[in-house]
């Protein structure tokens, strides 16, 4: 089960001026951030989460968390779609394609945001413990402070 919908997405991780439309985030992507984002962080409370537990901690913590992590992985897909005839770069008669630094820039700004949320989530659930019986993380998620990693 997803934790968030597409819209939501949108609504969390995306500007008003940014256009995405709901059928650019596939519910695959979502999965597959949550496995490979939220899953390790939160170890067997993930599949309480998945079952419909703890939904004001998934509202108000994870999904933020979540949408920036699915927004990150979605950049590269959005700046190099695929066809018949190999990837191509979007071209419209308004704009042009992002260079590959800004694409870099793009993503390393939502994972940023992306880990500062899971951070805050975290911080949460461990001020709370007691709250949250099944968190037991299946790897150990660094700090960063100013760029450091601690």
């Amino acid at each position: 089960m997803v934790l968030i919908t597409s819209n939501e997405v949108i609504d969390l991780a995306f500007s008003s001026v940014e256009q995405i439309t709901p059928g650019i985030i596939k519910e695959t992507k979502i999965e597959a951030a949550q496995e490979r984002y939220i899953r390790p962080a939160f170890g067997e409370m993930y599949d309480a989460m998945t079952e419909g537990r703890y939904p004001e901690f998934v509202n108000t913590y994870l999904k933020p968390a979540l949408a920036y992590f699915v927004r990150h992985d979605v950049i590269p897909e959005v700046s190099t779609p695929v066809g018949n005839t190999g990837a191509m770069l979007p071209y419209t008669n308004h704009a042009n394609a992002a260079t590959d630094k800004q694409r870099e820039l793009a993503m390393d700004s939502a994972l940023n945001s992306a880990n500062a949320l899971l951070g805050k989530a975290i911080r949460h659930i461990e001020a709370h413990r007691e709250d949250f019986p099944e968190y037991k993380p299946l790897v150990k998620c660094p700090s960063i402070r100013g760029g450091m990693i601690l």
